[in-house]
C-alpha cells in the first residue's frame, strides 16, 4: 500500500489518505506526508477477544448505513464510526475522482458512503475495491489445516462463511474491483459478474546493487509477517516436517526468520544455533543480501505473495509451495523451485544449498522477470486506466 502512494504521486495523481492506524500496526501518520495530497488518521482498536469472537457468532454487528450483510468478526473489526464520519467529512471537502478502498477490511466506507450519499440526492466518485485476496479463501484454507484443533477449525469455517456472504456483496456493490492476481480476479468475475474487475500486479524495485558477495550459501531465510497466520503455520511446518532432513544431510545448515510482530509461536522456534528468530528487520534488503535462498512454505492465502517478487528482484533463489507461488508469472525450475511435501522441499532446499552456482543463477533468471514483467509504472498505467473507464461509465455501482 505505501509503494502504490508513493508511485500514485509520483505519476501525478493527487492522493488523499484515510489511515485506519490500527493497535497491531500502529504508526506516524506523519510520515505519508512527503507522498500524499493529504492524510487523516484514526485510532481503531483491532484487539482479538474472546468475547469479541463469541458475540459476533452469536449477535452478529450489523453494518451501519449500508444494505451489506453482517461481515465476520475478522471484519468487523475494522468498522469505526469515526473514521466513517471522517471520511463524509472529507468527501464533502474535497472534490474526489475515485475512491480506492484497499483490501476488504476497508471496503464498508466506500460502500457506506455511496449508499448513504445516494439517498441525499448527492453524487459519489466511483468506488474500487483494491482486493489484495480472496479473504474468504484465506480463512477456509486456514479452517482445513489438520494441525488445529477441532473447535479452532469448526470456528475459522464459520469465519470463512461470513467472510464469503460479505465479500461477494461488497463485489456487487463496488464499481469496479483491482485485484493482484489473475487467480483472484476470477473469483471476484464468478461472483460479481456485472462489476468491471482487473488484474494488476504490483510493481517492485529491483535491489540497485549486486551483493552475492555477501551472502552465505549455507543458509536459508524465511522474511515474512510473522502476525499472519498463514506464515506461521507454514514456519512451524518447515521447522517441524522440512528441516531435520536438511540437517541430516548439512548439519551447518542455518535458517533465519525475520518478520515483524512475532508470537510465542515463532519466538519458540528460536535456539540460537541452527534456528535464528530475528523479529522485526531494520532493512529487508540487507537481510536478503546475506541469504542466497529464500523459502516460501505457505499452505493457505489468496492474492499473490509480494515477498516472493522482493526476493526474485533481489536475486534470491527461491523454494515455495504451489499456493505459495500462485498468481505469480513464474516457471519452475527457471524462474524458483516448487515444492509441496516435506521431503520435495527438503530436496530442493538442499540441492540449492550444494549448487551455490546454479542458485545464482536461478537468481538472476527472477531479476530479469520481475524487471520485464513487475514495473510500477505499468501498474499505475493499468490503476489510471481503470479509474478513467470508471469515471465515464460509472456513477452508481454497477449491480444497482
Amino acid at each position: 500500500m505505501w509503494q502504490t502512494l508513493e508511485h500514485l504521486t509520483k505519476y501525478g495523481h493527487r492522493v488523499t489518505v484515510l489511515v485506519l492506524n490500527t493497535s497491531r500496526h500502529r504508526t506516524d501518520a506523519d510520515v505519508l506526508d512527503r507522498i500524499a495530497h493529504r492524510v487523516y488518521s484514526v485510532n481503531v482498536t483491532t484487539d482479538i477477544t474472546v468475547y469479541g469472537a463469541l458475540r459476533s457468532l452469536l449477535l452478529p454487528r450489523e453494518p451501519l448505513h449500508t444494505s451489506l450483510p453482517s461481515p465476520s468478526y475478522w471484519i468487523e473489526r475494522f468498522l469505526s464510526l469515526e473514521a466513517y464520519t471522517l471520511a463524509e467529512e472529507i468527501l464533502d471537502s474535497e472534490s474526489f475522482d475515485v475512491i480506492q478502498c484497499e483490501s476488504l477490511f476497508t471496503a464498508w466506507y466506500g460502500i457506506a458512503l455511496t449508499e448513504q450519499r445516494r439517498t441525499s440526492g448527492r453524487s459519489t466518485p466511483p468506488i474500487v475495491l483494491r482486493a489484495h485476496n480472496v479473504e474468504s479463501r484465506i480463512m477456509g484454507r486456514l479452517s482445513q489445516e489438520s494441525s488445529r484443533s477441532a473447535p479452532e477449525r469448526w470456528y475459522r469455517q464459520q469465519l470463512a462463511h461470513h467472510t464469503e456472504r460479505f465479500e461477494r456483496a461488497v463485489a456487487q456493490s463496488v464499481h469496479g474491483v483491482a485485484t493482484l492476481s489473475e487467480e483472484d480476479r476470477t473469483w471476484f468475475t464468478s461472483v460479481a459478474p456485472s462489476t468491471p474487475s482487473i488484474s494488476i500486479p504490483p510493481g517492485i524495485v529491483l535491489a540497485s546493487q549486486d551483493k552475492h558477495a555477501q551472502r552465505q550459501y549455507s543458509t536459508l531465510c524465511l522474511l515474512a509477517s510473522m502476525e499472519w497466520a498463514p506464515n506461521v503455520a507454514g514456519a512451524r511446518w518447515f521447522v517441524r516436517e522440512v528441516l531435520p532432513n536438511i540437517l541430516l544431510r548439512r548439519p551447518d545448515t542455518v535458517l533465519h526468520i525475520a518478520g515483524r510482530n512475532p508470537g510465542s509461536e515463532i519466538l519458540q522456534l528460536h535456539n540460537g544455533h541452527n534456528i535464528i528468530v530475528h523479529g522485526e528487520i531494520e532493512s529487508a534488503s540487507e537481510f536478503r543480501a546475506q541469504h542466497a535462498i529464500s523459502i516460501v512454505p505457505l499452505f493457505s492465502g489468496s492474492g499473490i505473495r509480494i515477498k516472493i517478487l522482493e526476493a526474485l528482484a533481489a536475486k534470491q533463489a527461491v523454494v515455495s509451495t504451489s499456493i505459495g507461488a500462485e498468481g505469480l508469472n513464474v516457471e519452475h525450475g527457471q524462474h524458483l523451485t516448487i515444492a509441496d511435501t516435506a521431503e520435495e522441499f527438503a530436496n530442493a532446499c538442499l540441492w540449492l544449498l550444494d549448487h551455490s552456482d546454479q542458485a545464482q543463477i536461478m537468481g538472476n533468471r527472477g531479476a530479469e522477470l520481475i524487471a520485464s514483467n513487475y514495473s510500477w509504472e505499468s501498474s499505475i498505467r493499468a490503476l489510471s486506466t481503470l479509474y478513467a473507464t470508471l469515471r465515464t461509465t460509472s456513477q452508481e455501482p454497477a449491480n444497482d
